[in-house]
């Protein structure tokens, strides 16, 4: 399985143990915690990949959770890096090592870190009956989706989010006798991010059509991870979206019921050619 796996920064040099490049303190490669080595990206490209928790069945690319962001991160870092060098010459080792990204490139790596963490979660539910699928690309689009969960009990559609501390909470907006429920993170209107997953909703529900699984229940979910919530709280649901953290994911994915329970393995091989790994 891939837990074992991850899309790390090392804290230390170190080089691939398949090609042998140096990979130095504070580059990304994947760490394998059972055998303590590091992999560049390109050796892990052309390793074999991980197919589905089943033996004797041929399955699609599970993919690497949070890979096209980690990318977006380091495209947009070493691009600052580049244009620093070509400014300030010698002296711009010292200024790259004491500047800060801005915020719009930050934001990238904590999307990485939100989509790993979810990913933990889901790859130690994963089974035969439980299959997850990350970083898949939307095809004519520039937009991914994080996770896609076939389990038994249905399809899921999860986008991931790091907000470190903010609280998580539905609050009551517009007009007195036609107030609707709007998320907020924290003390901020976040609900577009429920509209901009019912886009992946419909195309995911498209493809479910065209293989004759329209009758599968679709679900959405936003996962919160490292945010803060009221003690005692409770999913919030918004139509087909539900906001949760990362414990409450699983339970509520295991909860749901189906009166006809599909057969994960030939829904996951379809999605999988329709949304391919990022």
């Amino acid at each position: 399985m891939m837990a074992a796996v991850e899309l790390i920064v090392l804290s230390e040099n170190s080089q691939c143990s398949i090609c042998g490049s140096p990979l130095p303190a504070g580059s990304r490669a994947f760490w394998d915690s059972e055998k303590e080595t590091a992999t560049c990206r390109d050796c892990n490209r052309s390793a074999p990949q991980t197919t589905f928790p089943n033996d004797d069945l041929t399955g699609p690319v599970l993919g690497i959770a949070g890979d096209s962001s980690g990318r977006a991160f380091e495209r947009r870092h070493d691009a600052a890096g580049a244009k620093t060098r070509k400014k300030r010459g010698k002296p711009a080792p010292v200024v790259n090592a004491l500047r800060e990204d801005p915020q719009s490139t930050r934001e990238w790596a904590q999307g990485e870190k939100g989509e790993q963490s979810a990913a933990r979660r889901l790859n130690e539910r994963a089974g035969h009956d439980f299959i997850v699928l990350h970083d898949r690309a939307i095809p004519s689009s520039r937009a991914n989706i994080d996770h896609i969960v076939v389990a038994s009990s249905g399809v899921y559609v999860i986008d991931a989010k790091r907000y470190k501390g903010k609280r998580v909470e539905s609050r009551k907006v517009g007009p007195l006798f036609a107030r609707e429920s709007h998320l907020f993170v924290g003390g901020r209107d976040k609900t577009k991010l429920v509209e901009d997953l019912l886009p992946q909703l419909a195309r995911v529900r498209k493809v479910l059509d065209s293989h004759k699984y329209g009758h599968l229940p679709v679900q959405g979910f936003l996962c919160f991870v490292e945010a803060d919530w009221e003690l005692l709280a409770r999913p919030l649901r918004f139509g087909s979206v539900r906001v949760v953290w990362p414990r409450e994911l699983i339970k509520a994915i295991d909860s749901d019921e189906s009166e006809e329970p599909l057969l994960v393995h030939p829904v996951a091989q379809a999605l999988a050619q329709a949304f391919p790994e990022r």
